[in-house]
């Protein structure tokens, strides 16, 4: 909820019961969370050296964000934000 509230966007989005919006479906929050970290890290979050190792790590959802030194905390917890909203227990 911090997330929205960050964004400003919590006026414009309905929250449902569960604390979550009700507009976005999971794929959506999916591809947002993809496009957050080609923005934040400049290369795609399931980079590999070929086509075929790069469609495993989507299919398993394999994603590793950066925790490096020069990387934003702040951009870290919005992906990992982002990524528990396309990806409910």
């Amino acid at each position: 909820l911090h997330l929205i509230h960050t964004l400003s966007l919590h006026d414009a989005l309905p929250i449902s019961h569960s604390g979550v919006t009700d507009v976005l479906s999971d794929w959506q929050w999916w591809s947002l969370g993809v496009l957050l970290f080609e923005m934040c890290y400049g290369w795609s979050p399931f980079y590999a050296e070929t086509r075929v190792e790069e469609y495993e790590r989507i299919l398993s959802g394999e994603i590793k964000i950066p925790n490096k030194r020069g990387y934003s905390v702040e951009s870290r917890d919005l992906l990992l934000k982002v990524r528990a909203l396309s990806c409910p227990p």
